[in-house]
């Protein structure tokens, strides 16, 4: 029987580690620099009717119909409710890759408004 918080991700990731889940020495710092990076933990608090309404929402796929170009490059304008986790999902793109190209520093919290590329 579990004994660990749900909610407590660190303490999660450090027993995946010490349970030998991974082999890399490092999978538990690199696993809670990502729920960070990506505020996942926000999602902790969600209700059972917001997660449904999430997986059951189109925006994840009306972000494709959004993306646009511009000499050669395609943006996406973003709209209130776009997350660096809707738009890693939607083009396969992980979100240090999405930051990295656009010059985000790793705190930099997306806004509407915002172009993308």
């Amino acid at each position: 029987m579990f004994k660990l918080n749900p909610k407590d991700y660190k303490g999660w990731a450090r027993g995946l580690k010490k349970a030998g889940y991974a082999t890399a020495s490092n999978y538990d710092k690199m696993l809670i620099r990502i729920i960070e990076e990506e505020q996942l933990y926000k999602y902790d608090n969600l209700s059972k009717k917001e997660i449904k309404q999430y997986a059951n929402s189109d925006n994840i796929n009306s972000l494709i119909d959004r993306v646009e170009t511009n000499n050669k490059r395609h943006y996406i304008l973003l709209k209130s409710g776009d997350t660096y986790y809707s738009l890693s999902k939607s083009f396969d793109i992980p979100a240090r890759r999405i930051r990295r190209y656009n010059e985000l520093h790793r705190k930099h919290v997306l806004k509407a408004g915002e172009i993308i590329y």
